[in-house]
């Protein structure tokens, strides 16, 4: 029988929300970003939390009140990467040994308000035998390529792209464990900065040639980065609608 594990990413700084403490544990309503996060996870096996490392003891506090077991916090790294890295090696020695059965689903602290549609949808992907899966929504806005230039206009367009091929990419990002597992370590080294690491775990498994199957995300997945985002969250939190439109 296959297991199914969660690396949630709350390594976050919180800089852009111009918040004093990390993004995840900025409060929304009575409660952190983190606890919106895990109270809106599936069931699964464990969960393994990559947190700023001066905050563990923080994180596992708010960690303590969810599942049994409770999630496992770990310290993230020096990128989203790094963070993702060190949550699945603390996973591979609590979950040895693994199996190509395993399931991994990573998804973002910062997207709390996730539905469970989107979770198992791409569940249901991987139980099929896509070997990673990733949620997206259309791209509604016309998004044009620009280069600086010496004007006082600084930008000029370079060309149009067509928006029926492109799509906005969400968490949460499936695989199969083994697999995941394999990749971050194979490409370990681009994890050194924010620079050169990759910027989710789909360009892992593009950079080694594995197909991408792509499943519909939402509008309530929105990720919350800044002190908008935050208000637009709060909407979502009183909210008792499933879907936006």
């Amino acid at each position: 029988m296959s297991r199914l594990f969660i690396v949630l990413t709350a390594a976050g700084s919180g800089t852009r929300l111009g918040a004093n403490t990390p993004k995840a544990l900025v409060t929304l309503g009575s409660d952190s970003l983190l606890a919106h996060a895990l109270h809106h996870l599936p069931p699964s096996n464990l969960v393994v939390i990559s947190a700023p490392p001066a905050y563990l003891a923080g994180f596992s506090q708010v960690a303590a009140q969810f599942a049994s077991p409770p999630p496992l916090v770990v310290p993230g790294g020096a990128s989203r990467q790094a963070s993702v890295l060190a949550a699945l090696e603390a996973l591979a020695d609590v979950a040895a040994p693994i199996t190509e059965s395993d399931l991994v689903l990573v998804h973002d602290a910062a997207r709390p308000f996730t539905p469970a549609t989107v979770f198992s949808q791409v569940v249901a992907a991987l139980q099929q035998g896509c070997p990673a899966v990733i949620p997206a929504t259309p791209v509604l806005d016309t998004i044009k390529m620009v280069r600086n230039v010496s004007t006082p206009a600084r930008e000029v367009v370079t060309d149009t792209l067509n928006r029926s091929q492109l799509r906005a990419v969400q968490t949460p990002q499936g695989f199969p464990l083994p697999t995941l597992l394999e990749l971050h370590r194979r490409f370990a080294a681009r994890a050194a900065t924010e620079t050169s690491a990759f910027g989710d775990d789909a360009a892992l498994a593009e950079a080694a040639g594995i197909p991408v199957a792509v499943v519909p995300g939402s509008p309530r997945s929105l990720k919350i980065t800044t002190p908008f985002d935050l208000q637009v969250a709060q909407l979502l939190a009183n909210s008792d609608c499933p879907e936006a439109g």
